[in-house]
């Protein structure tokens, strides 16, 4: 059956436009008589092929995706872009999007990925057109990232000269291999340290510093936003500069608890 245009074909197109087809041959026949409007429907046929023949030499020359390969962490989502190129030059819209895993990696039809569990996936996006098909294919990664933490202080107020213990908690099957600390104080300054450091120094501020981490394994990093995993203390004193000794210590590693030391 012949094609016109995206994709439809003439018994489609008559179906959705019978009414207004039928009301226009009435008019014609009525107006101009039936032999004009074989010769028209002769003319009409004669050009639908022609077009039909023109669209059907035009072959699909390239699909592509705007990426080759991504590395995504768990609950990632990522938008996909398919390109078809035709061989006039003309690109093509229209794509049918799958996953050969979709339990590790789903995507919709909109090209929307997103990372359920750590694989491989490979997302394909495949076209036809008139009968000839071809298609691009993104291979997705995903990594075990660490997935979040709980940090707590030792008090939530405190003068400038106390020290103020700061504890984060991991998961163990995050197998985190590292973190860091970040202190932002009242005036927005940041201070960032690692717990396995040692010789912090920093502007003692009064007012409220929020604490946060950021944690990291072989596989990708994970930086606290919830509320569990930030910290506010609220510092009073005198305000001065000062040098700070830090020191980090590995607690407990199996059960992924470190602690540090902040004197403030």
């Amino acid at each position: 059956m012949g094609v016109i245009g995206d994709g439809k074909d003439l018994i489609t197109i008559y179906k959705e436009n019978k009414g207004q087809i039928k009301k226009v041959f009435h008019y014609l026949k009525e107006h101009i008589g039936l032999s004009i409007i074989i010769i028209i429907f002769i003319l009409a046929i004669i050009i639908g092929a022609v077009v039909l023949y023109i669209n059907v030499k035009i072959d699909i020359s390239q699909v592509s995706i705007n990426h080759r390969e991504l590395t995504l962490n768990i609950n990632d989502t990522e938008e996909l872009n398919a390109t078809v190129l035709l061989s006039n030059n003309k690109t093509y819209s229209k794509v049918i999007w799958s996953s050969n895993n979709p339990d590790i990696v789903s995507v919709d039809k909109f090209g929307k990925i997103t990372a359920h569990k750590k694989g491989t996936a490979e997302i394909t996006a495949q076209t036809s057109r008139f009968g000839k098909s071809a298609a691009a294919v993104c291979v997705i990664n995903v990594n075990t990232a660490p997935t979040g933490y709980s940090i707590l202080l030792s008090t939530d107020e405190a003068l400038t000269t106390e020290i103020v213990k700061v504890y984060v908690t991991t998961l163990p099957e995050d197998n985190v291999t590292n973190i860091t600390i970040y202190a932002i104080a009242p005036s927005g300054e940041e201070f960032i340290r690692k717990l396995s450091d040692s010789g912090f120094y920093f502007y003692t501020e009064t007012g409220t510093w929020k604490i946060y981490a950021m944690i990291e394994n072989s596989e990708g990093s994970y930086v606290g936003t919830k509320a569990d995993e930030i910290a506010y203390l609220e510092v009073s004193g005198e305000t001065y500069n000062s040098i700070s000794e830090f020191s980090g210590q590995l607690l407990d590693f199996e059960n992924g608890l470190f602690s540090g030391l902040f004197d403030w």
